[in-house]
């Protein structure tokens, strides 16, 4: 939703050098591909990844902390940025514009200097993601602290330093904005879950895909991956991370192999489904600019989840198994 506006104003300033669709197209798509692949860095970058951590500790009672998981999620997700980029911008929709001349640097000059507020909100956010990444060092003496301690603390901190008027950087009429309704979605999402473990519905289907029982680890996770990601085109990533992981815990279980690289590769790959709109969030943010039809982001999006499927696959096979 941040990067839209931006993204369009570049797209309106290099209208000023020649009209240039291929441009258009590959710098709205590179929008939401970026959100779609940064996610998966970090364990808050995606619904998908917030539900896994739910689900493991529902299965495992255990934790994978914020360092864990950048320590593979920024790497993948790093490897497949640079890959998308060189697929948008030199394969799939080459810009035939040289330069975007002086309108950017006019734009980032009128912005002037960043205001104290600004500087405020960005050392909680500097806080927030050390307290994360070092929990793994101290969170063994404070062991009631969880990633969500964090958040809920330098939220409160947005609220008790101030802004602009003697106020809040961040006050309750802002507050009741935020689209709460993730929040619900994702309790629910964990209640299905539950509800998949309580009435043995996870192990049933893990049941029917016992025939993976004799393959080697490699085919495994790319039943799961190639799954997971053909379903998430046609649902949402959130829908499908909530319907996938408990199977995945179940049928890891079954098929005696570790559940953890099964589980995390059907959380990123619930994330990373580029060929339609209804995949994820930002592919339907991007598609309602009118800057990208179904059929370029199809055409795009095709060779982009066969490459993911490719890389998630050999990626979980060396690093986690």
């Amino acid at each position: 939703m941040m990067m839209v506006p931006i993204a369009t104003a570049i797209i309106y300033q290099a209208s000023k050098a020649g009209e240039d669709k291929n441009f258009n197209t590959a710098i709205i798509l590179s929008v939401a591909y970026a959100a779609s692949i940064g996610g998966i860095a970090t364990i808050i970058g995606t619904t998908p990844n917030l539900i896994f951590a739910g689900i493991y500790r529902t299965f495992y009672s255990s934790e994978i902390t914020f360092l864990q998981w950048v320590s593979f999620g920024f790497p993948l997700a790093f490897f497949i940025l640079i890959i998308c980029w060189i697929y948008l911008v030199y394969i799939t929709y080459p810009p035939r514009i040289k330069t975007l001349g002086d309108g950017i640097t006019d734009e980032i000059t009128r912005l002037g200097e960043i205001t104290i507020q600004e500087r405020r909100v960005l050392a909680i956010f500097l806080l927030a993601a050390a307290l994360w990444i070092t929990r793994v060092l101290w969170g063994t003496y404070i062991p009631m602290i969880m990633d969500s301690s964090i958040a809920i603390f330098c939220a409160f901190l947005l609220f008790l330093i101030p802004g602009r008027k003697g106020e809040g950087l961040l006050i309750w009429k802002d507050a009741v904005k935020l689209p709460w309704d993730v929040v619900l979605l994702l309790g629910g999402g964990l209640a299905i879950a539950k509800g998949f473990i309580e009435t043995g519905l996870d192990a049933g289907i893990a049941q029917q895909l016992l025939f993976l029982k004799n393959m080697p680890s490699v085919v495994i996770i790319l039943a799961v991956v190639t799954l997971t990601l053909l379903l998430t085109e046609i649902t949402s990533n959130t829908a499908t991370a909530t319907i996938i992981l408990p199977v995945t815990a179940s049928l890891a279980a079954a098929l005696g192999i570790e559940p953890l690289g099964l589980m995390i590769a059907a959380a990123i790959s619930s994330s990373l489904a580029f060929m339609l709109p209804v995949a994820t969030p930002p592919n339907a943010i991007v598609f309602g600019t009118g800057y990208v039809t179904i059929p370029q982001m199809a055409k795009a999006g095709f060779w982009m989840n066969l490459f993911c499927i490719a890389i998630i696959t050999l990626f979980v096979t060396l690093k986690l198994l």
